[in-house]
């Protein structure tokens, strides 16, 4: 399946961007760099293994962290949430108007 190993490097990259994105405050595109990773990697169906190595399992005994810190990522919906980011009702000119706002 992934055979390409600069997109597998990327996608471990984004694990950076994120924790970059979360020390400095920036929730929504903590959360963004997290959707978007998760949605590359279902759209390649990546293997198992490696989804567990980005994005952690709690289905074993003993739960796998993974490169995406759960606790981070649940803080970064909800800190994105309460500034107004709900990507269940939002359309994407909704988020960038979000985006360009904050950027200034």
């Amino acid at each position: 399946m992934i055979k390409d190993t600069d997109l597998v490097k990327k996608l471990r990259l984004q694990a950076d961007v994120f924790r970059h994105h979360f020390s400095r405050k920036e929730y929504i595109e903590a959360k963004m760099v997290r959707e978007i990773a998760g949605t590359v990697a279902l759209f390649i169906e990546a293997p198992e293994d490696f989804k567990i190595e980005l994005f952690g399992d709690r289905q074993g005994d003993e739960p796998v962290e993974g490169l995406f810190d759960e606790e981070k990522c649940i803080k970064a919906g909800f800190e994105s949430i309460k500034r107004g980011f709900d990507m269940q009702r939002m359309t994407y000119e909704d988020v960038m108007v979000l985006v360009n706002k904050k950027r200034g």
